[in-house]
């Protein structure tokens, strides 16, 4: 049986400031739509899922708050409530777990998510579900439950959602416009988000100074706060990873095209493919519009070209279980084999019904697509945890050694030859000398293995000692390279 959460407990927990929640709820209280609130009749059904701030202007509060010039729009979003009943049309809203027989209904007031737009931030107030079938809740913004409804439910959520990230619909169109990416479209809503902070600041400041004229300003007013805290503007900032890849899409219908044509001027040289020669005539009215649909199709065939390229380098990267062959993720298998990854305090288990099947199948094992629940009940459940603590005990084991032969190991400190890797500090354990040749400025570093490799062919034996190079017929040899090398000579 599902637990009801007590309503003042559920808004308590909203991520955003306390005058943000009170206002919500008035606002929900307002239209009817609060546990508990009075039904109310709106005309032919007219109302809208967006709610505004009030002017903060306007509100007679001496002196003024700032609490009202921090209020941020929210979107509602109650596709189980009869306000949406003409939008449903009969449709019988589905389970996120798949019941055959759903019976979704209200759960609780649910919680708002904050959400970057183009204008500003805003939130998506969305209720909490649940199915009397299964007695499972979860939020109607859930992006698996968003998906299984149809598209003239889904289609007006202002927002693009995953279980991470929120994305405004605005953003992507600005995305596709514009052709920015994700870096460049961050700084840009972080300076949107900002700037309508300081407008926000400063009617505020304004409407002080406007009360504080007219001589009723009887006590000093309370700061407006910075653009993060909680309690105040509760800022939300924007990261280039929340923004995904947005490829340009032109326009694709003819008459589109057609309206881009009337504006253009006689020249089409610019809405001429890259890769077609300049044409020195000008093209028929007819040519030059069968280039322009030309165009969007090429550049949709890139675009799917470019999306299947991802996903195959996704799957590559997709690991793989070693018994069944299929994806680890249970949400990437082909449903051949049941994955679950069980994790305890002293334990971590990897569960493949193919693998325990082919194991335990002489024992008594009949189905291979068991699933873990039904695994977890059998005697077998307790030997492979058993035998997962034992290689979980010998990968330490291994790992530990191998810490134990990289810790003796001693690396050489400070810079080493490029030749023949050893310190190239002068020392008892360094074969290099630093030394000069006499007329040519600057140091030069002698090694015995550099020296050898460049003198084999023309008679060296041996690495020798500096002193035993200067008196070989090679030093004279090495000298002018130096010089001619280097270019300087006093």
């Amino acid at each position: 049986m599902v637990t009801q959460t007590p309503v003042s407990c559920e808004v308590g927990r909203w991520s955003c400031s306390q005058q943000q929640r009170v206002w919500m709820q008035t606002e929900m209280v307002a239209l009817g739509l609060w546990p508990g609130s009075r039904p109310v009749c709106h005309f032919m059904n007219m109302l809208s899922l967006w709610r505004h701030p009030p002017q903060p202007e306007l509100i007679d509060s001496k002196p003024p708050s700032p609490k009202h010039f921090q209020l941020h729009p929210f979107f509602i979003w109650k596709p189980e409530h009869s306000v949406m009943e003409r939008l449903r049309n009969g449709y019988i809203l589905p389970c996120l777990h798949g019941c055959p027989n759903p019976q979704v209904a209200f759960s609780s007031v649910g919680r708002p998510r904050v959400i970057i737009g183009t204008s500003g931030q805003y939130y998506i107030l969305a209720s909490r579900l649940t199915c009397g079938a299964c007695h499972k809740c979860w939020h109607a913004d859930e992006p698996r439950w968003l998906e299984k409804l149809p598209e003239r439910l889904s289609g007006i959520v202002p927002a693009l959602l995953t279980h991470k990230h929120a994305v405004c619909k605005s953003v992507m169109d600005e995305m596709r416009r514009s052709g920015r990416s994700p870096e460049d479209m961050s700084k840009q809503l972080t300076e949107a988000l900002h700037l309508k902070y300081e407008r926000a600041h400063l009617a505020y400041l304004l409407s002080v100074q406007n009360v504080r004229e007219a001589a009723v300003l009887t006590q000093a007013p309370p700061p407006f706060g910075g653009y993060s805290e909680a309690d105040g503007w509760c800022g939300a900032s924007v990261c280039p990873h929340d923004l995904p890849d947005c490829p340009v899409r032109p326009p694709r219908s003819h008459h589109t095209c057609r309206i881009l044509l009337s504006s253009c001027t006689t020249s089409v040289t610019a809405l001429t493919p890259p890769v077609a020669p300049p044409q020195e005539e000008s093209l028929s009215r007819a040519a030059v519009e069968t280039i322009v649909i030309e165009i969007p199709e090429q550049q949709e065939q890139q675009q799917e070209q470019q999306q299947q390229e991802q996903q195959q380098q996704k799957k590559k990267m997709t690991k793989k279980c070693l018994a069944c062959g299929q994806p680890k993720s249970r949400y990437l298998a082909n449903g051949s084999s049941v994955h679950f990854f069980y994790q305890s305090k002293t334990v971590k288990y990897f569960y493949c019904s193919t693998k325990v099947f082919n194991m335990y199948a002489a024992e008594g094992l009949t189905d291979p697509r068991m699933t873990f629940q039904d695994f977890a009940a059998s005697p077998f459940f307790e030997r492979e945890l058993e035998a997962a603590k034992r290689r979980s005990a010998e990968w330490r084991k291994v790992a530990e050694e191998r810490a134990k032969r990289r810790a003796a190991v001693q690396l050489p400190k400070g810079r080493q030859c490029r030749f023949c890797h050893r310190p190239l500090k002068q020392g008892p354990d360094s074969p290099h000398i630093h030394t000069g040749f006499p007329g040519v400025p600057g140091k030069y570093i002698y090694c015995p293995s550099r020296v050898f490799s460049l003198y084999k062919e023309h008679g060296m034996v041996k690495e020798i000692s500096w002193r035993e190079f200067q008196l070989s017929e090679f030093y004279k040899t090495e000298w002018d390279r130096w010089v001619a090398q280097k270019g300087r000579r006093l």
